[in-house]
């Protein structure tokens, strides 16, 4: 999820998140760092500010993404004015997962492009 700090700057806000100490430009150049540690990856999805009028937007927007990765169908159940439903999940089929690597993302300090805030 793209910070608020990008695109939706007026939802952007110190006042509500008590662990949240960036200003706008530094919030969005964390993000712009994140993005490029990803880049390149299969199975990345990047859900911005653009086509999200408000967060609980954003969040149906994730949902969707999710709900696609894993194979779940999602059809109107994602609409504004679907009655919203939770679930458990017990457990899962692995085999119908899209084939993936794990691997572990380090901070190096001595990269040349890493500039600490």
């Amino acid at each position: 999820m793209v910070t608020a700090a990008d695109g939706a700057e007026s939802f952007y806000t110190l006042k509500n998140n008590s662990t949240r100490s960036e200003g706008i430009q530094q919030a969005i150049n964390q993000d712009q760092i994140t993005r490029n540690a990803w880049l390149g990856h299969p199975y990345v999805d990047i859900v911005d500010n653009v086509s999200c009028g408000n967060f609980n937007a954003k969040i149906l927007q994730l949902v969707q993404v999710v709900c696609d990765r894993i194979g779940i169908p999602h059809q109107e159940r994602l609409s504004k004015n679907s009655k919203k439903r939770k679930w458990l999940v017990r457990g899962f089929d692995e085999s119908k997962f899209p084939k993936y690597e794990e691997f572990a993302v380090c901070f190096l300090p001595d990269y040349p492009n890493h500039r600490p805030t």
